[in-house]
Formats: structure tokens, C-alpha cells, sequence
């Protein structure tokens, strides 16, 4: 039954490789195709996740696995939360940077409008400026 334990092993090893590539990209200068390398990434933990939900079913396979692989099993999945959660943190404040300038370009289109927009042409404009 040691395959199991070694399958097991190898599968979160190649998800904590596989987290930290993702987490590897994510900390660059952001460029356009970095969620799609993210996704490439993801789709290809994909495998590894069907075989430890394979294993984790057949209980007889599971309970096999000797205490020092419990403590292996249990530093990587410690690691992939780990990972996981920093990962997220960057995924949240790219979002929220996008909502900000998404927030920007609404208001500065608001205005442009009211003060009668690009070619407008209506010369009322519907702001008020205190300083004109």
C-alpha cells in the first residue's frame, strides 16, 4: 500500500508546485495574460485533485496510510492553504484596483456628459461650476 501513500505524496507535492507557479505570476509586474496563465495553472491541478479525492473515498486506502505520511499530508496542505490565501489576497486587490479606476472612468464620463460631452452639440452645459 505504499503507492497510495506515494500517489497521495506526489499529488499534493505537484499541487504545492503547482499553487506556487501560480502565486509566481500573480507577484509580477500585471501584464493582460496573467489570469489566463493562472487558469492554464489551474485546469492543470485538475488531475492531481481527482486523485486524492479518489483515494480519500476508498477508506480502506486512506486509513492505510502510516502516521509519518499524515504529518507529510498534513505540512502540504497546511502549505497549500497557505499558498492558496496569499494568492487570493492578490486576486482581491487586483479586483479592487479595477474597481477604482472602473469608478474613475464612470465619474469622469459623468462629467464629460454633463458639461455637454465630446462633439456635443448642445451649448447649455447641465453642470454647475462655481469657479466659472
Amino acid at each position: 500500500m505504499g503507492s497510495i501513500s506515494e500517489k497521495l505524496l506526489q499529488s499534493y507535492c505537484e499541487l504545492v508546485a503547482l499553487l506556487q507557479e501560480q502565486l509566481s505570476i500573480a507577484k509580477m509586474e500585471r501584464f493582460d495574460d496573467q489570469l489566463d496563465q493562472i487558469n492554464q495553472l489551474e485546469l492543470q491541478k485538475l488531475p492531481h485533485t481527482a486523485t486524492i479525492n479518489v483515494i480519500r473515498a476508498d477508506s480502506s486506502d486512506y486509513d492505510t496510510i502510516t502516521q509519518s505520511h499524515l504529518t507529510e499530508l498534513t505540512n502540504y496542505i497546511e502549505e497549500l492553504q497557505r499558498l492558496n490565501q496569499q494568492l487570493q489576497d492578490i486576486i482581491n486587490s487586483w479586483y479592487s484596483d479595477n474597481s477604482i479606476s472602473m469608478k474613475q472612468v464612470s465619474s469622469h464620463r459623468r462629467t464629460l456628459q454633463s458639461y455637454g460631452g465630446v462633439n456635443y452639440s448642445d451649448v447649455i452645459s447641465y453642470f454647475i461650476d462655481d469657479k466659472k
